[in-house]
């Protein structure tokens, strides 16, 4: 790139020089002499390029080292925190999505569509609406950071477009500034190009290499990472007499994660969870788990393709009662034994007849309010039921005997007891247990933070909430606040009685006995008072906590970011921008186009030079009155000198107050027509005239010449910088 500015300041030579020579030919040789000064810039800028345009002469000289000034260095750093920084920016985007499903939908679609009859379905618009506002500040971290991630791509990359830009535009500059300097009218413009083109030539690419740029960035360092990918999973929770309400499903994944979920009134629930293999862990309903036989495994594999709505549609593919979905979706099926006393508010009971021996049939199962049982009981028979809930009651309805019914048995008995058991008993005949308090509390707590976090509420707020709720009719309170720790421990802890009826039918020793006489029997429990309902925080996703995490966590990465920027906008502010504002500088010092001069001029004119001519005006006027007095006079015959202060203060003032600088008049023509030496004298004679009040000549004549010779010389100086 070196040719470039030497071609061009070789061939603005040799035109001038061809010029001059014709000049001098023709006889013009006034005019011959005057372009011999642009001849001796264009040789001088030939020089400077040949030194400028060396970068290894430039390394010297910055003392640095030449891979310092190498741009394509410099695009090569820059270009490679660009990739690093768009990088971290789509795995924060990606955590910001599967935060936002955590936190928003999955939990949203879990915590207040599968509620009783007081919530209505038709909320779910304006509950979204909420829900992101809740999941906004839940993943407000994340945004900061993104923040930052987004300031930090627009640096680098401004700073890589002027450095691509700058590898050949400073060369250029450079070069069209060097044929513009021999031409007196246009040179100003020629010095600014060259002044700027050095700097965008050298400046940029040595702030870039010399900053300390990192390598690489910290990662927001999270316990585990949100999974992007949702599928739709639809539950049917039934006994052997229909839908089983609020059946809470447990669920992990091969790694243990555990997601849980709660059924609606409907006994069904469409969930969106993690796309993954999951095992049934268990189903609970009625402080019961029941480990599903026969449904070990369900496949969640097919993203999220559809609408989730709250009313159907000609695209609904499935319904739960409460929401429609419009695309692909996985299915779990559960069947629970046994007879549940259950409705539309709760589960309130369970039986279920284990076993005995001999003939008995069972006539009926009534669930309508109570569970009851109608059994005929044939000779030499038994069976045992179990009841959880409530103490049941045994009527004996009549003994069937020789083809009629009578009130007591002949040659049999029937006897019964009814006794309290527990879940060991019970665990003999079914995979059961009582739910774990540990697994309620887990799941309570994450929906407390959960629902702070949400509403941006504390504790004490949250009993207000509470207090109130009930009296909230709107449709768009959707989010229920967590029931109070004195309520959860009560309904953690608390576990149904068990009881165990055992009916025996035998006959009597000695006697005889028809196999086919029976005795006509009705067991039967009432509900319980304490019914196992819809509760908005048995719905669990291992990635909500996330959000939490990210909110209490001191260093998640973010400062470790804002590490990058400052070394390398430290770099650019100081080495850039100050030689960028020196180039300035000197291009106004030289003659050139100056952005700072022009400031400078402007807040001279308009602020500074009323302020200095008042201060001149007021150290004229002090001198004036010092020299007046009586002190001066002992001073100046003491010291054998007197100052003189002729000035016209008050015409000083006005004169620079209403009218503006202009430039210097054009001398006399007798002034032309001295020598050197002839006007350095001129000159001596005047000031020795103005410094008559100096005693002795000899300092006077010294004074005089040497500011005679130092003002010619400066005016000289002068006339060939403006050439």
């Amino acid at each position: 790139m070196i040719e470039y500015p030497v071609y061009t300041c070789a061939i603005s030579c040799a035109f001038l020089l061809l010029y001059f020579g014709y000049l001098w030919i023709t006889g013009r040789r006034d005019e011959a002499i005057d372009c011999l000064g642009g001849i001796g810039i264009s040789i001088l800028a030939l020089s400077i390029s040949l030194l400028v345009m060396n970068r290894e002469t430039v390394a010297h000289f910055l003392g640095v080292t030449l891979d310092a000034l190498d741009p394509s260095r410099a695009i090569d750093r820059v270009q490679h925190l660009v990739n690093v920084i768009s990088d971290r920016i789509k795995f924060v985007s990606g955590l910001m999505l599967g935060l936002a499903y955590a936190e928003l939908i999955a939990m949203l679609v879990g915590a207040g569509a599968g509620g009783p009859a007081g919530i209505v379905a038709g909320g779910l618009s304006s509950s979204v609406v909420m829900g992101q506002v809740g999941s906004s500040l839940g993943v407000g971290v994340l945004k900061g950071l993104m923040y930052c991630y987004s300031w930090m791509m627009i640096l680098c990359a401004l700073i890589l477009i002027l450095l691509r830009a700058c590898t050949t535009l400073g060369y250029q500059m450079v070069s069209f500034g060097a044929c513009l300097l021999p031409i007196p009218k246009i040179r100003g413009l020629g010095i600014a190009l060259v002044a700027w083109g050095l700097v965008l030539t050298y400046a940029l690419p040595l702030a870039v290499n010399i900053a300390d740029i990192p390598t690489a960035l910290g990662e927001v360092k999270l316990s585990e990472v949100p999974p992007s990918d949702y599928g739709v999973l639809y539950v049917e929770s039934t006994s052997k007499h229909g839908a089983l309400p609020y059946t809470m499903v447990i669920l992990r994944t091969g790694s243990g994660r555990l997601f849980t979920l709660q059924a609606n009134r409907y006994g069904r629930k469409i969930a969106l969870i993690p796309l993954d293999s999951y095992n049934i862990s268990g189903a609970c309903i009625y402080w019961l788990v029941f480990l599903c036989e026969g449904c070990g495994v369900v496949n969640v594999t097919t993203p999220l393709n559809g609408a989730i709505r709250d009313h159907y549609t000609d695209r609904t593919t499935v319904s739960d009662g409460i929401l429609c979905y419009e695309g692909n979706y996985s299915q779990l099926q559960l069947q629970l034994p046994a007879d549940f006393i259950a409705n539309s508010s709760g589960v309130y009971g369970w039986g279920s007849i284990v076993g005995g021996e001999g003939r008995a049939s069972l006539l009926s199962v009534d669930t309508d309010g109570s569970l009851s049982y109608a059994l005929y009981f044939f000779v030499n028979s038994s069976r045992t039921i179990f009841f959880v809930g409530n103490r049941p009651s045994v009527k004996v309805l009549g003994y069937y005997v020789d083809g009629s019914w009578r009130d007591s048995p002949i040659n049999f008995t029937l006897s019964y007891r009814v006794i309290e058991s527990g879940i060991g008993d019970l665990k003999k005949h079914y995979n059961i247990s009582w739910v774990e308090s540990s697994l309620l509390e887990r799941l309570y707590l994450n929906y407390v933070e959960w629902y702070e976090r949400q509403l941006w509420l504390k504790g004490e707020y949250i009993d207000k909430v509470r207090e109130y709720y009930p009296n909230m009719p709107d449709p768009r309170v959707y989010f229920r606040p967590p029931i109070s720790k004195e309520e959860f421990r009560e309904f953690s802890e608390y576990r149904p009685p068990v009881y165990k009826v055992e009916v025996v039918c035998r006959q009597i020793a000695n006697t005889t006995a028809d196999p086919d006489w029976f005795a006509s029997v009705e067991i039967s429990m009432p509900p319980s008072s304490r019914a196992w309902i819809y509760q908005q925080w048995m719905f669990y996703n291992p990635y909500t906590g996330l959000c939490e995490e990210l909110l209490r966590r001191e260093n998640i990465g973010l400062l470790e970011e804002f590490k990058v920027v400052p070394p390398l906008a430290e770099s650019i502010l100081v080495k850039f921008i100050l030689y960028l504002f020196v180039a300035d500088a000197l291009s106004g010092i030289f003659g050139g186009v100056s952005g700072f001069g022009w400031l400078c001029g402007l807040l001279w004119n308009r602020i500074l030079r009323t302020y200095a001519t008042s201060i001149t005006a007021f150290i004229i006027g002090l001198g004036r009155a010092v020299s007046r007095s009586r002190v001066y006079e002992l001073v100046a015959r003491r010291f054998g000198f007197r100052i003189t202060a002729g000035l016209k203060v008050q015409e000083v003032m006005a004169r620079k107050s209403m009218f503006s600088w202009k430039p210097w008049r054009s001398p006399p023509k007798w002034w032309s027509g001295l020598r050197v030496g002839e006007r350095i004298k001129v000159m001596e004679s005047a000031l020795e005239t103005e410094l008559r009040g100096l005693r002795g000549e000899r300092l006077r004549r010294a004074f005089s010449k040497g500011i005679a010779i130092t003002g010619m010389t400066l005016g000289y100086t002068a006339s060939l910088m403006r050439e």
